[in-house]
């Protein structure tokens, strides 16, 4: 007796797997993205082999809490290994002898896998090509291939076309909101063991689309990054140079009179952030705007559906929320609640450094909530424009001057309200305030015409290599 599905059924949801077919796995999600992926390579003219084949070290990294500054080796965290490239503006050190380190030192050649991400950048790997010594965090798994196998170039275009992120989509996990991976899954992956002239024609392929894609990219952080200048300068300000870091620079004194809020350290009361001009009077923020105020969901029970902005939905790019979700909520939980309009600012560390805020727009009844890990700004005039407001909180110098009123442990600080109780900014009218919302707008808007444009030069490339992969495509 067999047993089939009925043809109303959505086999895209819906599907039927024989117990012989099982492998390790039980769970759907594996069997129905894996079943595309063999329907995908089955005409292939390469041999299809399993990638521990080919390795000679799978290695999870080094889990003790290193620092800022800059002594012993760098350490390269999930932070550091952004798509496809490096990101090293942002690194941390641990003091370790030659023999703790040895172990954990990269070589050329090494693939580094994101093992513990979102959905969309879990799995992301990239060959390690630098030229000082590194060493690499827990949150990486270090992969070194056998001479005379596969290239780690080859292997890292695979994971990244199509065809290979149907596999790490098959075999990621999500626990407590997040996506891993692990080395065991990693060295089962499928790998289409081309011939080295093949090989050589998909790194090419890939690492040409890739260099094209860091052109428009360059152009689109250099409009980006042109915003602050434009803004401070439409608001008159001047841009102060960089005092020298030296000791004589960092010791100050302050009258006790002076000391500001509930805060004596020496952080909260130095280098204070001045939006001093000749056009436009300043006013303090909290006469503007209401700070986390206190809101509560209208009229809900408990089959309400909210919407609910995930912490990684807003973009540190472009300053806007990529999507939302909808969950049911109840009165009791931690969160925070914000309505249309409200601007929501991350206020935990890296979060923050990176200008993780937007504009909470498209919620549903006109409420969302998310993270407790934002702060709240809404106006209280009509005076204020909203957008010219958030522009002016993702200044760097903002930043960089909230980071003097962190609290908490070093590993997860946060932004003390009392950084915005005590900060004045300039306050144009609100025609003013709108213009220059605009030219920042149009900034943006450029930026990321740019980004789909490099976006579009990737996913060419990737389909190019899935034809290499399948035997479509001209290997010269």
């Amino acid at each position: 007796m067999s047993f089939v599905l009925s043809n109303a059924v959505d086999t895209s949801k819906v599907f039927l797997a024989k117990q012989s077919q099982l492998e390790s796995r039980w769970d759907p999600n594996y069997y129905r993205y894996m079943r595309v992926f063999r329907e995908k390579i089955k005409n292939s003219p390469f041999p299809i082999e399993r990638l521990k084949r080919s390795l000679t070290l799978v290695q999870y990294g080094i889990s003790e809490r290193a620092t800022e500054e800059p002594v012993g080796v760098a350490m390269l965290r999930m932070i550091n290994l952004q798509e496809y490239t490096w990101d090293l503006s942002s690194l941390k050190y641990l003091p370790m002898t030659e023999k703790e380190k040895k172990p954990y030192l990269l070589k050329h050649g090494d693939i580094l896998f994101n093992r513990t991400n979102s959905k969309e950048l879990v799995g992301k790997c990239n060959v390690f090509n630098l030229l000082d010594e590194y060493v690499f965090a827990s949150y990486l798994i270090r992969v070194r291939l056998k001479r005379g196998t596969l290239l780690p170039e080859y292997v890292t275009a695979f994971l990244s076309s199509s065809l290979g992120r149907i596999q790490i989509d098959a075999v990621s996990r999500q626990i407590a909101g997040m996506t891993n991976i692990n080395a065991e899954e990693i060295r089962d992956f499928y790998i289409p063991a081309l011939d080295e002239k093949s090989q050589k024609k998909v790194v090419e392929t890939w690492h040409a689309a890739i260099e094209k894609r860091d052109k428009i990219l360059a152009k689109a952080h250099k409009i980006l990054t042109s915003i602050d200048d434009v803004l401070l300068a439409e608001l008159g300000i001047p841009q102060k140079p960089e005092s020298t870091n030296t000791i004589e620079s960092r010791i100050f004194r302050r009258a006790f009179s002076r000391v500001t809020g509930n805060r004596i350290d020496p952080a909260a009361n130095w280098k204070k952030l001045s939006f001093e001009n000749n056009k436009y009077p300043l006013c303090k923020l909290c006469d503007i705007v209401a700070l986390n105020p206190a809101t509560r969901f209208s009229n809900l029970n408990e089959s309400n559906v909210v919407s609910f902005v995930p912490m990684d939905a807003v973009s540190e790019i472009f300053g806007d929320i990529s999507y939302i979700q909808t969950r049911p909520i109840r009165e009791s939980g931690n969160y925070t609640i914000f309505q249309e309009g409200d601007i929501i600012w991350a206020k935990i560390t890296p979060c923050m450094e990176n200008g993780k805020s937007a504009i909470a727009r498209g919620l549903e009844s006109g409420y969302g909530y998310g993270s407790t890990e934002f702060h709240v700004f809404r106006p209280k005039t009509y005076d204020l424009s909203v957008v010219f407001l958030h522009h002016l909180l993702r200044l760097q110098i903002v930043r960089q001057h909230a980071r003097l009123y962190f609290t908490g442990s070093s590993g997860h600080q946060r932004v003390d309200e009392q950084f915005f109780y005590h900060l004045e900014i300039p306050f144009p009218p609100v025609a003013v305030q709108e213009r220059i919302a605009s030219i920042a707008d149009d900034k943006i808007a450029h930026a990321r015409e740019l980004f789909a444009e490099a976006n579009a030069e990737l996913e060419n490339a990737k389909q190019e290599i899935e034809s290499l992969i399948l035997g479509k495509g001209n290997i010269k």
